[in-house]
């Protein structure tokens, strides 16, 4: 089953958007799928995002980057899975 996760991104110009934020992208996601997935297909397609969001010595998660999920900085385990 497809569904869909709403992104929210502050200082959108900064990731590659052409406006400045709060920007809101609904992107599709799959049962199962992991947020990194969701965030790696976004890089895939715009540049700037993939520098600001992975640190491009590890390709994990930037320092300067925080992630929220329903209003908490605390992810579930697995959420950010390679």
């Amino acid at each position: 089953m497809i569904s869909k996760v709403r992104l929210e991104f502050w200082m959108a110009d900064r990731l590659g958007f052409e406006q400045p934020g709060p920007l809101i992208v609904e992107e599709p996601v799959e049962e199962g799928e992991s947020l990194r997935s969701v965030l790696t297909r976004l890089a895939g397609r715009i540049a700037p995002f993939a520098e600001a969001v992975f640190d491009p010595r590890t390709q994990s998660l930037s320092s300067e980057v925080s992630l929220l999920l329903n209003n908490h900085i605390d992810l579930p385990q697995g959420w950010i899975r390679n």
